[in-house]
């Protein structure tokens, strides 16, 4: 715990998120190698209604949460997230509810087969413990972030291992031995440690909504825009194209998990960042982060493609057949653009929404991005089948228009906010 101490906390905050989104990047890769098609197909859907729940939960109460915090008592957040963990619940219920009713839409032939039971506790568990590690975030506690962390790995890891020893590494396997270890969670409660200053909202009750809501009635409508356009063409995709579109798409997308989780690290620690320096009017110093930001990242992204080719050309047998040669280094290259567009725009996005007035910003950014992909994707379908190489080039340029459509200054911001 000593060394802890001295690591920079950023470098935490992407620890812990690598913990986390490892997980899914494993069992991705277990599902993938050792699982059928049919089933890794079927678990791309399941993670990605996952992650429109989980953006829900982040709209409805996490992110304005986090926008809130610097004027709010330490029992006031409490009381918000023991709600939070109620409603996850409530919510992942009806996440499992909506996949059947997608699933029973389906013609026969198409029609998913999933453990429905599984996969509502695995909606339920997974938006619990996106709600204790919320609490942590805001708390800075990373050294107990990274202990939660920490235990979820090993005991996903532990599952996933036996699984594949056993040879039972079927769909519902795998979602228990994701969503199982988030038990642990509940052994281990949030602080919220004391907060220094004279707190504007002491208890979550009538005031507390109301300014939840006036961040959450933009961020809400942001984030399910923002969920249509990032992972909303898997269904499309299952629906027009079949599984062997989707399967190319998410095999070749995969190996840029660690980037997506880098990308969540980043906004996680850098949000609080943003709001203290919006709160106490740093716009000069956080203007300066952000261009520092952007390069960094952006090489990040840029040098990681650059391993992954040299990696499939060396070792192309670790792939599956249908993304060898050729195919995989157009995808690798493809998603390149596409995330390190994504990261320049994420790091814009999340400076705007340090201030309530951002959430209008963005949801109108991201409604004129989905707008944009969208209407790219489907015009090449009226006249028949298409490549799915065509999904990363126009997000590539839907995620331009969006980054655009940020680059309102902060100054007007702060106008709009009072």
């Amino acid at each position: 715990m000593i060394f802890l101490n001295r690591v920079p906390k950023p470098m935490l905050s992407f620890l812990c998120q690598g913990l986390v989104s490892g997980v899914s990047f494993m069992a991705s890769l277990a599902i993938l190698h050792f699982g059928k098609r049919d089933d890794y197909t079927a678990y791309v859907l399941v993670i990605n209604a996952y992650m429109l729940l989980s953006s829900i939960m982040n709209a409805l109460l996490l992110q304005p949460l986090v926008t809130l915090s610097g004027k709010m008592s330490a029992s006031a957040i409490r009381q918000a997230l023991i709600g939070g963990s109620v409603a996850s619940l409530a919510l992942g219920v009806a996440g499992a509810a909506g996949l059947l009713v997608y699933g029973l839409g389906l013609d026969a032939g198409s029609r998913m087969s999933l453990p429905w039971l599984v996969v509502a506790g695995f909606f339920c568990l997974l938006l619990f413990r996106d709600v204790q590690r919320a609490g942590w975030l805001l708390d800075s506690d990373l050294l107990n972030l990274l202990k939660l962390d920490g235990v979820y790995f090993t005991l996903a890891l532990a599952g996933l291992v036996w699984a594949v020893h056993i040879r039972r590494l079927g769909l519902d396997a795998v979602l228990c031995a994701i969503a199982l270890p988030a038990l642990f969670g509940l052994l281990h409660r949030v602080r919220c440690a004391r907060r220094d200053g004279q707190a504007q909202i002491t208890s979550a009750g009538k005031a507390f909504r109301k300014e939840i809501w006036r961040c959450a009635r933009w961020a809400l409508p942001g984030v399910l825009v923002t969920w249509l356009f990032s992972n909303g063409y898997w269904f499309y995709l299952d629906s027009t194209q079949g599984k062997l579109a989707v399967a190319t798409l998410a095999a070749t997308r995969l190996a840029y998990t660690p980037i997506g989780l880098m990308v969540q690290g980043w906004s996680g620690y850098f949000r609080p960042v943003f709001s203290r320096l919006e709160h106490v009017g740093a716009h000069a110093e956080k203007q300066a982060v952000i261009r520092q930001q952007n390069w960094i990242c952006m090489a990040v992204v840029v040098l990681y493609a650059a391993l992954l080719t040299l990696l499939g050309s060396l070792m192309p047998r670790y792939l599956p057949t249908y993304i060898r040669g050729g195919i995989w280094l157009q995808y690798i290259w493809a998603w390149c653009g596409y995330f390190a567009l994504q990261w320049v725009r994420t790091i814009r996005l999340t400076s705007r929404l340090a201030n309530p007035a951002g959430f209008r910003v963005a949801f109108n950014a991201g409604v004129v991005g989905c707008l944009v992909f969208y209407l790219l994707l489907l015009l090449p379908s009226l006249w028949g089948k298409h490549s799915p190489m065509v999904c990363p080039l126009f997000l590539i340029v839907a995620e331009m228009v969006i980054f655009c459509s940020l680059r309102e200054k902060a100054h007007v911001l702060v106008t709009q906010a009072a």
